[in-house]
């Protein structure tokens, strides 16, 4: 057992028990005719452990809010409508190309491509790794290749196994006696790894091809790999070009072909806005993140409202 798992175990705080259960329209009828007219429907849901479980979550909803309105007035409030515009499109871009990669992904579209030395982008739920390097695909069970945390397995049974140099952390290793593989943290410097993804945690397919070592067992045979993955991410400050999934992989699909256009539209208005152009990058950096704490307060309001009204059964 890691020590960082034993740690938690003895140290941590518990999983909270959310209960799932909800009274159907059926049960509430059922427990009204044995109150014999007692109780309204009303009261019944409200007094449920589901609602109530919700209601607690209430108070710390609203200090996480009130938190990052705090943030939210110290940061640049100069231009916050066209942050708002251009953090709006980057969402828009977002859902998109998450629609269009679910489909590409599909091994019999996507696994020509992948041959060794294709730039790829892995994301793992929120956490982006950036750009990674394929080494070599091959299909096995998703039980067999369990290198990324327990979150990255696939829902599949048989799956394809993506074998990338991603860049990660110091110290990170499939050996049981390290942590598992994670991103570097800001400033570190890391290492490369060759690490098994999963075909639906591809974000992104580039065009571009690197060359790399026969044996990448020496350390730096794969830091050679990063060198030459960074030059690339220098070359290309707006981001390295992307495989064209109509034009390159040959889809023909009407809804698919729709989606490309209009990530491609959504993206010359990205390219083409003034916070796009900015030369101060943490002028840039301060809007997005002011975008992002204004969008998050907005959800957590929602779902206050949202809690706050007898769900519908």
């Amino acid at each position: 057992m890691e020590m960082n798992t034993l740690k938690d175990m003895v140290l941590g705080k518990p999983a909270p028990l959310v209960s799932t259960f909800r009274l159907s329209y059926y049960s509430i009828l059922n427990l009204m005719s044995r109150a014999e007219g007692q109780f309204t429907a009303e009261h019944v849901i409200k007094n449920s452990f589901h609602q109530f479980q919700y209601e607690k979550a209430l108070p710390d909803i609203g200090k996480k809010v009130s938190k990052l309105e705090e943030e939210a007035a110290k940061l640049d409030s100069s231009g916050e409508a066209e942050v708002a515009e251009y953090h709006k499109l980057k969402l828009e871009i977002s859902q998109l190309e998450k629609k269009l990669m679910a489909e590409i992904t599909q091994p019999e579209r996507i696994l020509y491509f992948l041959q060794p030395g294709r730039l790829v982008k892995v994301r793992e739920g929120g956490t982006d790794w950036g750009w990674g390097v394929v080494v070599n695909v091959v299909k096995k069970s998703p039980a067999a290749s369990g290198s990324l945390p327990a979150a990255l397995a696939s829902a599949r049974g048989n799956s394809y196994i993506v074998d990338t140099l991603l860049h990660c952390s110091l110290g990170s290793s499939e050996n049981g006696s390290h942590p598992k593989p994670c991103p570097p943290r800001p400033g570190e410097k890391g290492e490369m790894q060759v690490v098994p993804v999963q075909l639906a945690l591809i974000s992104t397919i580039s065009k571009i091809r690197v060359s790399i070592p026969s044996d990448l067992r020496p350390v730096e045979a794969r830091q050679s790999t990063l060198l030459a993955v960074q030059e690339l991410g220098k070359r290309f400050p707006q981001g390295l070009p992307k495989l064209n999934p109509v034009k390159d992989t040959g889809i023909e699909d009407s809804e698919l072909v729709e989606l490309v256009n209009q990530v491609e539209q959504l993206e010359q208005k990205l390219f083409a806005h003034p916070l796009n152009k900015s030369q101060d990058e943490h002028q840039l950096k301060t809007f997005q993140r002011k975008a992002e704490v204004n969008h998050e307060i907005q959800q957590l309001k929602l779902k206050i409202v949202i809690l706050r009204i007898v769900p519908a059964y």
